[in-house]
C-alpha cells in the first residue's frame, strides 16, 4: 500500500471521534442526521406514529415491602403468544422483584371484572370482556398494544397477532425499565421492594405492521429472542406459496410467475410469455381474449392453492405473491411497449393484470361453497423488482404530491406491491444524501401507488466469500432517518435482509437486529442513543473501549469502499480479501483494544460475578474474530510479531472456533480446513 493511502486511513480513524460527536437533527434544510452524516437541502419525511404511553403513578402499590397482592389472569385458550406472555412476565417479574406471581387460568364462565380485587389480565380474558374497555381495534391493526387500568386491575391486550405479548413487554418496560439487546443480554431493574401502582392508558402501534425476521441470531429463537425482539415471523411465514400444482408445478413463495401461469398447463398459450425469455407477457401480446383467458388461469391457480391452504390449517397466511422471475427478461412486445407508453412504466401492465386476477379470486371467495377457504383481508402482491422496479407515478407540481400516471392503475384494496430495490440505496450514506435521491424518488412514487406496500431491503454484505467477517455500512442508511422515511409508506411489511443464515455476528453486526427491532416499532427513536445503550448493555464498563473500536472499524470500512471503487455501487459490498486493506499496525491496534476491554471486565467481574464475566467476554470475543481472521489471512511469524500470531492461532483453534461465523471458511474451504491450516 502506498504511504499516501495509509496516511489517509489513519487520518480518517483519527477523525472518527469527531464524526461521532456531530449529532443533531433537522426537519428541513441543510444539517446533519442523528448519525452525524451531512445531508443536503432536501424534503425530509418525519414520522410520529401512535405511541401513547400514559402511565400515571398512583398512591397505592403494585409491590410493597417485597410482596404483592396481584395475581396474573389468562384465558383458558392460549396461543403461542399468550403462553410466552405468561412465562416471560413471571420470569421477568421475579427477576425484578424476587416474587413469583400467582397465576389464574380462567375456565368455563371465567372471571368478571371486580372493583376491589387486584389482577393483571393478559389477553382476551372473560374478565377483560366484562370490563367494557375500548380495545381500539381500528387503531391497533394486527399487532398493536393496549394497556388500561380499571379500578385495581391492569388489562394487557392488543392486536390479533402477538399484541398481548408485546403489551406485556411494554408493561415491563414501563414498570421496570426492561429492554433486551441480544439472546443473552437484557437489562431490568432488580431488588424492587416497593413499586407504585399506575393508571395505564397505553396505545402503542408498530410503525411497520409486520416486521419480518431476517437475522440468523433471531430466527434460531434461543431464549425466545424472536418474540422478545417482536419479530417472531419471517417474511414467508405469512406468504402463501402458489403454483400450478395440477400441471405438475411446485408451490413457491417468490419468483413464481411462470410457476403460476405455467407452460406445463394444457391451456397455456404462447402469447402469455415474454418474447425475451422467462417472464410473463402481462398484455398477452395485445390479444384481449387471450388476456382474459390468462387472467382466468392465474386466478384459477390461486384459488386452487387457497383450497390447499385452508385458514383452519394455515391461519398465518395473509397474502400471496405473483412475482417475477429473477432476471431482466420482461416482455417488450408491441403491446407491452404501448402499455408502457400509456402507463409510463413497464410495471403499469402488471398492476392492471393483478387487479383483474384478484377480482376473480375475490368473487370466488365470496361464493357460499368456498366459505371454508375464504380469508379476510387476503392480498395479492407482485414484485416491483428489476425491470418492474419503477412505479407508474410521478410528482405533481400543482398538488405537491406523488400521483399515479393513469386512472386505470388505481389498485384494489386487496392488491399490494412487494418493492425490492436492488441495488437501490447507497447504504454508506444517510437516506437524504444525494446518492440516495433516485431510491427515495422510487419509494415515494410507490408509496403513492400502493396502500399495501411490502418492502425488501438489504443490510449485510452477501457478495463476497468473507463478507460476514468485515464491518459494512447501513448504519448510516438504517438509522432513525431511514426508518422514518420508510414508515411514511405505511408498510404492511419490511423484510430487512441481514445475516439471515448465520447465528453469530462479528464486526458489530449484532447491533443491526437490535436497531431493526426498535426502529421498525418506533422509527423516531434516536438511533445514536440506541447504539450507545447497546454498547452499555453488551460490554458494561468496557463499553467506551468497544465503542471506539466500532468507530474505527466504521471509518475503515468507509475508506475501503472508496479505495476499492465499491462506493455507491450495488450495496457497497467491497471484497475485503485484499492485504492492502489490512495494515498490520491497524489490526494490532484493534486487537489491543479488544484485550484492553477484556481486561476491564475480567478485573470487575471474574471473581465477583463469573457468569456475567463469561457473557461479557463472549461478546468481546465475537468482535475479536474479524480482525484476528484478517491478521491470520495475511500475516505470519515472518512479517508480524510471532507472539501475536501464535496467540491468535491458539485462541481460534482452542477457545472460540464455535463463535466464528460459518463464512470464515469460505476463503480457504471449510472452517475445519481453515483452522487446520493455522498450524
Amino acid at each position: 500500500m502506498k504511504k499516501r493511502k495509509l496516511s489517509i486511513l489513519l487520518s480518517i480513524i483519527t477523525a472518527c471521534s469527531f464524526l461521532a460527536s456531530c449529532k443533531g437533527n433537522v426537519e428541513n434544510g441543510q444539517g446533519t442526521s442523528d448519525t452525524g452524516i451531512q445531508v443536503e437541502d432536501v424534503q425530509r419525511y418525519p414520522y410520529e406514529g401512535i405511541h401513547i404511553m400514559t402511565a400515571t403513578e398512583r398512591s397505592d402499590y403494585l409491590v410493597q415491602n417485597g410482596k404483592t397482592q396481584y395475581k396474573l389472569v389468562l384465558p383458558e385458550v392460549q396461543d403461542e403468544y399468550l403462553r410466552l406472555a405468561k412465562n416471560d412476565f413471571i420470569f421477568f417479574f421475579k427477576q425484578a422483584t424476587g416474587i413469583t406471581m400467582d397465576v389464574i387460568v380462567e375456565s368455563g364462565e371465567g372471571l368478571a371484572h371486580s372493583t376491589t380485587e387486584k389482577y393483571i389480565s393478559i389477553g382476551n380474558t372473560k374478565m377483560f370482556q366484562s370490563a367494557n374497555i375500548d380495545l381500539k381495534k381500528d387503531i391497533l391493526e394486527s399487532q398493536g398494544v393496549r394497556i388500561f387500568t380499571k379500578d385495581n386491575t391492569i388489562y394487557v391486550n392488543g392486536g390479533a397477532q402477538g399484541g398481548a405479548l408485546y403489551a406485556m413487554y411494554d408493561l415491563l418496560q414501563i414498570l421496570f425499565n426492561y429492554e433486551i439487546y441480544a439472546e443473552d443480554c437484557w437489562v431490568i431493574d432488580e431488588n424492587v421492594k416497593d413499586l407504585k401502582m399506575r393508571d395505564f392508558d397505553v396505545v402503542d402501534v408498530p410503525d411497520v405492521e409486520m416486521r419480518a425476521n431476517f437475522w440468523g441470531a433471531i430466527t434460531k429463537n434461543t431464549e425466545n429472542i424472536a418474540y422478545r425482539f417482536r419479530m417472531p415471523k419471517e417474511y414467508y411465514d405469512a406468504l402463501m406459496p402458489i403454483g400450478d400444482v395440477d400441471s405438475g408445478e411446485a408451490r413457491h413463495t417468490i419468483h413464481n410467475s411462470t410457476k403460476v401461469v405455467s407452460k406445463k398447463s394444457e391451456v397455456a398459450e404462447d402469447k402469455w410469455y415474454s418474447i425475451n425469455g422467462e417472464q410473463l407477457c402481462y398484455t398477452a401480446r395485445g390479444d384481449v381474449e387471450s388476456y382474459q383467458r390468462m387472467v382466468a388461469q392465474a386466478a384459477k391457480v390461486i384459488t386452487r392453492n387457497l383450497e390447499l391452504s385452508p385458514p383452519k390449517d394455515y391461519p398465518d397466511f395473509t397474502y400471496c405473491a405473483l412475482t417475477m422471475e429473477d432476471n431482466f427478461q420482461n416482455c417488450t412486445c408491441e403491446a407491452c411497449a404501448k402499455a408502457k407508453q400509456k402507463y409510463g412504466e413497464d410495471s403499469g401492465a402488471v398492476l392492471v393484470f393483478c387487479n383483474d386476477v384478484m377480482e376473480l379470486v375475490s368473487e370466488w371467495m365470496e361464493k357460499p361453497e368456498n366459505a371454508e377457504y375464504k380469508r379476510e383481508n387476503f392480498r395479492l402482491t407482485f414484485f416491483a423488482y428489476h425491470g418492474f422496479v419503477d412505479a407508474p407515478a410521478h410528482y405533481d407540481e400543482a398538488t405537491k404530491t406523488y400521483v399515479m400516471n393513469h386512472p386505470d392503475l388505481q389498485l384494489r384494496d386487496d392488491v399490494g406491491v412487494f418493492l425490492a430495490l436492488s441495488p437501490g440505496f447507497n447504504g454508506a450514506e444517510n437516506i437524504y444524501h444525494e446518492s440516495n435521491a433516485s431510491a427515495r424518488e422510487r419509494c415515494l412514487e410507490w408509496f403513492a401507488v400502493s396502500k399495501n406496500l411490502y418492502m425488501w431491503t438489504y443490510n449485510a454484505n452477501f457478495d463476497t466469500a468473507s463478507g460476514y467477517l468485515v464491518f459494512n455500512s447501513y448504519f448510516n442508511l438504517f438509522n432513525s432517518d431511514g426508518y422514518q422515511f420508510l414508515a411514511n409508506g405505511n408498510l404492511a411489511m419490511l423484510a430487512n435482509q441481514g445475516q439471515f443464515d448465520n447465528p453469530n455476528y462479528t464486526a458489530f453486526q449484532g447491533i443491526k437486529p437490535f436497531l431493526d427491532y426498535k426502529l421498525q416499532w418506533q422509527s423516531n427513536l434516536n438511533s445514536d442513543e440506541l447504539i450507545d445503550d447497546w454498547f452499555k448493555a453488551m460490554y458494561k464498563e468496557a463499553a467506551p473501549i468497544m465503542k471506539q473500536l466500532f468507530l474505527e472499524e466504521q471509518a475503515h470500512h468507509y475508506y475501503m469502499i472508496r479505495e476499492s471503487g465499491a462506493y455507491g455501487k450495488g450495496n457497497n459490498q467491497e471484497n475485503p480479501m485484499n492485504k492492502d486493506y489490512w495494515p498490520i499496525n491497524l489490526l494490532t491496534r484493534w486487537l489491543g483494544l479488544i484485550e484492553e476491554a477484556k481486561s476491564v471486565v475480567k478485573e470487575k467481574y471474574e471473581v465477583g460475578n463469573p457468569a456475567l464475566y463469561k457473557t461479557l467476554k463472549k461478546h468481546i470475543d465475537m468482535e475479536w474474530v474479524s480482525p484476528a481472521y484478517f491478521l491470520l489471512c495475511y500475516y505470519d511469524e515472518t512479517n508480524a510479531d510471532p507472539t501475536l500470531i501464535n496467540a491468535a492461532k491458539a485462541y481460534f483453534k482452542n477457545d472460540i472456533a464455535q463463535l466464528a461465523p460459518y463464512q470464515i471458511g469460505n476463503h480457504n474451504g471449510t472452517l475445519s480446513n481453515w483452522l487446520s491450516n493455522l498450524s
